[in-house]
């Protein structure tokens, strides 16, 4: 109902800006009705579709079942764990494609801002068991602090249950930009975790970053 938005207006088949989830939808799930589309521009993280969610331990989830639709974020980020920890989410049932005419970054675990209180963003999970296309996926952050020698961040994504594919190639996973795991800009406890399906026989990435640390 059109009461379960901010702006008490349920958003268009194609709509442009963000969709949030957060501490009021704990423990309970949305369905796609539709084939739907999110716009934003590029690499914005103001757009996109957001699981910011902060929940008070890491038992209170957040589903999203994709109703055997498809789900497009064209543009914009998917963002679950930025500056927020505790956060949990599973996408299910359907069809989640990452990027159209625009590209589509990925944060999960991003400690990039002061937090009360202020330590190492931890309990953060993307789990998907659905189909991802990859169609214009940009680069995909697990686990980044921007911090300085401050907190870090600790995210895991899990595709286990996922089936991938690149528009037409299945099981083929392609980044235009690149996939950085457990970065740091001067914290110590920074981690990413990646789990792939077994099905995956082509996985293509502009670089790969695994646990860097920047020594102050």
């Amino acid at each position: 109902p059109s009461a379960n938005w901010s702006s008490n207006a349920i958003p268009g088949l194609s709509y442009t800006g963000r969709i949030v989830f957060v501490t009021n939808d704990l423990g309970g799930f949305n369905i796609l009705e539709t084939n739907r589309t999110i716009n934003g521009t590029s690499q914005s993280t103001n757009q996109g579709l957001q699981y910011n969610i902060a929940a008070p331990n890491v038992s209170l989830k957040h589903t999203t079942d994709l109703g055997g639709n498809t789900l497009t974020l064209n543009g914009g980020s998917l963002q679950v764990g930025y500056n927020a920890a505790n956060s949990v989410v599973t996408i299910t049932n359907g069809t989640l494609q990452l990027g159209g005419s625009n590209r589509t970054d990925v944060y999960v675990a991003a400690n990039l801002a002061v937090a009360t209180p202020d330590v190492t963003q931890t309990g953060t999970v993307l789990r998907i068991a659905a189909t991802v296309d990859t169609r214009n996926l940009g680069t995909v952050w697990i686990g980044r602090s921007d911090r300085g020698n401050g907190p870090g961040a600790q995210g895991a994504i899990d595709l286990s249950a996922a089936t991938l594919r690149s528009g037409a190639d299945l099981n083929r996973m392609v980044l235009a930009g690149d996939l950085n795991l457990g970065v740091n800009n001067g914290a110590a406890d920074s981690r990413g975790d990646l789990t792939l399906p077994t099905s995956l026989t082509s996985l293509e990435v502009g670089s790969l970053t695994l646990t860097y640390e920047r020594n102050a």
